[in-house]
């Protein structure tokens, strides 16, 4: 599913379509190396950052919310970096190869969820855990990631500087932990059906309207590019 959307991601720009051969290079860089990255630096900052944790806050919300997003988010765009000179020729570019680092890390990361799903519950679990993820988290991390990714394009072409990137940066951030606090609010009531639904009802809906965000945003600077203003 991850390269399903990749594909959709690409071929919402009409103008100077990005080569595919890069978009895999970027997708392998978030599922390889963002992966391997994220790993190490949530394990160092776990006990560290859990000095700030409030104590009413369950440990569990907090790597949720905090943690997950201020390590993910500049792990996944790091590899644009690599690219920033040849590859960012426009904006849009930024938010198509930040989406793509997403969805690879957002890649690795279902097969982890789905492999434990299949050993605890089978089958079905795995089936569950599948379409939930294709059609949640696989979203966001393609969204925030883009978002990112924006601002390295921005500081980039622009010449914005280092301020436009942290500002898009600290955007992807937040849409991630808000996307993981929808996701964690069980949390609160672990016998109450009805904050599942709830928080399934919430991360569908903020997963879906960000990506429909980001595709908008793409087409609508791909046409910006192919047309710009006069004068």
């Amino acid at each position: 599913p991850p390269l399903f959307y990749l594909i959709r991601i690409r071929n919402a720009e009409r103008f100077s379509r990005n080569p595919m051969p890069v978009m895999l290079f970027v997708f392998a860089w978030g599922a390889i190396v963002a992966i391997i990255l994220a790993f190490i630096l949530e394990d160092a900052l776990n006990v560290p950052l859990d000095a700030f944790r409030p104590s009413r806050v369950p440990s569990q919300l907090w790597m949720a919310v905090i943690l997950a997003p201020l390590v993910e988010e500049p792990v996944k765009v790091a590899g644009l970096f690599l690219l920033r000179k040849k590859r960012l020729a426009e904006e849009e570019d930024g938010l198509v190869y930040g989406a793509a680092a997403g969805l690879g890390f957002a890649a690795t990361e279902n097969l982890a969820y789905e492999l434990a799903a299949l050993a605890l519950y089978g089958t079905t679990g795995w089936l569950v855990t599948s379409v939930l993820r294709t059609l949640t988290s696989t979203l966001l991390h393609a969204s925030s990631s883009a978002m990112a990714g924006w601002g390295v394009a921005k500081a980039r072409r622009n010449n914005e500087g280092i301020g436009a990137f942290l500002r898009l940066l600290l955007i992807a951030m937040l849409m991630h932990g808000l996307f993981n606090f929808f996701a964690s609010m069980t949390l609160f009531a672990t016998e109450d059906y009805s904050a599942a639904l709830l928080s399934l009802l919430l991360v569908f809906i903020f997963a879906s309207f960000v990506y429909r965000f980001t595709r908008a945003k793409i087409r609508e600077l791909d046409r910006q590019s192919a047309h710009p203003r006069v004068g």
